[in-house]
């Protein structure tokens, strides 16, 4: 037992010294949105998906819908969204919006600057991550999703 305890010790002592510091105080989460909805899985398993999207000046998402809520989160500069009959809004750095399910969508960078977007997406497991829109009665499934 003590030879185990000769041995563990070395390992202990480095993985300690790899720890990171931890007496400089507890993160403390910050709300950046909240927001009562409906629609969301109610399967006995979700899918979680994080997807990016980078939209230089002048580019869209195109028309379209996702199957469930969808949370967007700007990292750097302007993303301007139309969600069914409402005006636009845009979004700066930091912002926070929630798609609704099943409303025709359309986001885009209206500004000069590159944009950087981060979705979050809580879906039945293998649903379509969006499905354009052609027209408001034809939905077309993204094929890539």
């Amino acid at each position: 037992m003590s030879r185990l305890l000769l041995l563990a010790l070395p390992v202990l002592a480095l993985a300690c010294a790899h720890r990171p510091n931890v007496t400089a105080g507890t993160a403390k989460p910050i709300l950046l949105h909240r927001d009562l909805l409906q629609g969301m899985p109610t399967g006995p398993l979700q899918e979680v998906r994080v997807v990016t999207g980078v939209l230089q000046p002048g580019v869209t998402t195109g028309d379209h819908t996702h199957r469930f809520p969808l949370a967007v989160y700007v990292v750097e500069g302007e993303f301007t969204l139309e969600v069914g009959d409402a005006n636009p809004v845009t979004l700066k750095a930091g912002e926070v919006a929630v798609e609704p399910p099943n409303v025709r969508v359309v986001g885009y960078n209206a500004g000069s600057t590159v944009t950087r977007i981060i979705d979050f997406y809580v879906s039945d497991p293998d649903t379509p991550f969006v499905d354009y829109v052609s027209d408001p009665d034809t939905p077309v499934v993204d094929p890539a999703q």
